[in-house]
């Protein structure tokens, strides 16, 4: 449970598994927090969202039985693909996916990053919209898709942006990863956690 105006249930998708775990990523985005809350040069090692999320987030969404599911991982932060450099590899229980992770096939994601893709597609929670997170609900009517009336928002990834570590990259409600614009201290996008839960108890 997630203090979504009380407790709500969160729901949970699974992106793959192995011998020893699931990874699961949320159905929807659960907040909306800002990437860093200052504007300066960051990266997923040292952010403020990461900090919340293994903190706060990780304290009121678990209790103690499913605290003890969750695997601290490895995670890998690699550039991204215009060379803006990821940071040191972390050791996380939960994070945000990377713009690797959302381009992967397995995964049921489309490889080309700038592709319109339902399966990116994520819809604030109605805590989220409360706390300021971008959403839209319009048609969405291309050549690669068509989404009818489906709500759908801003994500955060935690792979940097374009331009610089003042950036990261986000999904936009399209379902396409976009490397411009969102700068590390804007608060227009959601957070939707992703962690390996334990199959077997060792």
């Amino acid at each position: 449970d997630y203090p979504v105006n009380g407790k709500d249930p969160i729901e949970w998708i699974v992106l793959d598994k192995n011998n020893d775990g699931i990874f699961i990523t949320s159905k929807y985005a659960l907040d909306c927090l800002p990437y860093n809350k200052e504007y300066m040069e960051v990266t997923w090692e040292t952010c403020t969202l990461r900090k919340w999320l293994n903190r706060k987030f990780y304290n009121a969404a678990f209790n103690r039985t499913e605290k003890g599911m969750i695997k601290k991982m490895t995670i890998c932060n690699k550039d991204n693909p215009y060379g803006i450099v990821g940071g040191n590899d972390t050791n996380d229980k939960v994070f945000l996916l990377s713009i690797e992770e959302v381009t992967k096939e397995s995964f049921g994601f489309k490889t080309d990053d700038s592709a319109y893709d339902i399966n990116r597609r994520c819809a604030p929670t109605k805590y989220a919209v409360a706390q300021g997170a971008y959403y839209w609900s319009g048609n969405i009517d291309n050549s690669v898709i068509t989404v009818n009336k489906d709500l759908a928002g801003w994500w955060w990834l935690r792979s940097p942006g374009f331009f610089s570590e003042e950036a990261a990259a986000i999904v936009e409600v399209c379902g396409n990863v976009y490397y411009d614009e969102f700068f590390t201290e804007d608060h227009v996008g959601s957070v939707s956690p992703a962690m390996w839960i334990k199959l077997k108890s060792k």
